[in-house]
């Protein structure tokens, strides 16, 4: 009997135990919300201003006082799946804006690149530890890619662009609690391969690049939310 009284008295202290330890460690949230943006404002006084913004090539935009205005947003939702790992699913809209002098007749003087993508990623921290890591992230994209050119009075170019894109990002996060932190996403490197069509005449052209880009429209600020 006393040994009955003694097992059930020790249960209980062990029970006590386990209890008291699980309120003071939290649960471990294996859920990510985040999501990273990019916006850039940029104006120039010269003329003849080349931006390489289609898979067809340069387009040049003529006249004065030029306005380039670009803004990227990447929401995601990622699951962790272990030490360092992390695999998740993301969306992606952006759209570039280039106005040239509204007066200038002779060219295009306004162009409009719109992007939508969604695709899947895994992302691997080298640091998961520490407040401060850096990551590697590859993933891929299905794109679609609407660019149009217009003139005062006409439109010159009308392009829609379909794709997939394999790319690979760097970046780092700064932990600013246990279950909130900043991104930073700085150069990618990848591959892309697609079809582009004119929707005015109809003709299809097919295209594949490989690219690595450093510049500075490739830095993206973001949060990321544990749950």
């Amino acid at each position: 009997m006393k040994i009955k009284v003694g097992l059930f008295i020790l249960a209980l202290s062990l029970m006590g135990q386990l209890l008291n330890a699980q309120e003071e460690t939290p649960k471990e949230q294996k859920n990510i919300l985040g999501g990273t943006f990019f916006f850039n404002a940029a104006k120039n006084g010269q003329t003849g201003s080349t931006l390489v913004i289609t898979p067809n090539g340069p387009i040049t935009i003529f006249g004065e006082e030029i306005t380039t205005v670009n803004f990227l947003i990447n929401p995601y939702y990622a699951r962790q799946i272990g030490r360092g790992w992390m695999l998740g699913v993301q969306g992606g809209y952006g759209i570039l804006t280039v106005r040239g002098n509204e007066n200038f007749v002779f060219g295009p003087n306004r162009q409009e690149n719109e992007t939508w993508k969604l695709g899947f990623f895994g992302r691997y921290s080298f640091f998961p530890e520490n407040k401060f890591s850096l990551f590697l992230q590859p993933g891929i994209n299905y794109s679609r890619q609407t660019f149009r050119s217009f003139s005062s009075f006409t439109e010159f170019e009308n392009d829609a662009t379909t794709g997939v894109e394999m790319v690979a990002v760097t970046g780092a996060s700064l932990k600013l609690g246990y279950n909130f932190q900043l991104i930073a996403n700085f150069g990618r490197i990848g591959a892309e391969f697609g079809n582009n069509k004119d929707q005015n005449s109809g003709r299809t052209t097919q295209f594949n690049s490989f690219f690595t880009d450093f510049s500075f429209s490739t830095f993206a600020l973001g949060a990321e939310m544990r749950f």
